[in-house]
């Protein structure tokens, strides 16, 4: 099937498709440039951050980070990357990890959310989970943490 004196209509439909695909290829390459550049931000504010404080000070400030982020997903994974840099990088805070729970043992991260959320000053919601389950993952994360958690948080 063609038109007359024009390309076939399965043509037209594969440089059509292979137009779409070369605009989805750069799109994503230029959002890839970005969120690496984005991403090196974060971590060198994270490595300075870090230099001059402790674990405790990581997660107060990722406090006021996330409560700027409104509902943004995009801003709650900065937060947690910024976070999780922080953390590693900072000296640690004695007790940090104790009483926290693995993520794995549900119940028991439930109820550790119930009480952790507030008092940090966040709800129990997406915005407290980012921060918290930072330090949760932080603390169960041998090659993360400096200071293991306490048997009672598993």
């Amino acid at each position: 099937m063609s038109e007359s004196g024009g390309l076939p209509v399965w043509v037209k439909l594969l440089i059509v498709v292979g137009a779409l695909f070369a605009m989805v290829g750069g799109c994503s390459v230029l959002l890839g440039n970005f969120a690496m550049k984005g991403t090196k931000e974060v971590a060198a504010q994270a490595e300075a951050f870090a230099k001059a404080t402790d674990q405790q000070g990581c997660l107060d400030e990722a406090v006021v980070r996330v409560k700027a982020c409104g509902d943004g997903t995009l801003c709650f994974i900065k937060v947690s990357a910024w976070e999780a840099i922080c953390l590693t990088e900072s000296a640690p805070t004695p007790g940090f990890c104790d009483g926290i729970p693995k993520a794995s043992k549900k119940p028991e991260a439930m109820a550790w959310y119930e009480t952790a959320c507030p008092a940090i000053d966040l709800p129990n919601d997406d915005s407290c989970h980012v921060v918290r389950g930072v330090q949760q993952g932080m603390c169960h994360d041998p090659s993360m943490n400096k200071v293991a958690a306490d048997p009672a948080g598993g």
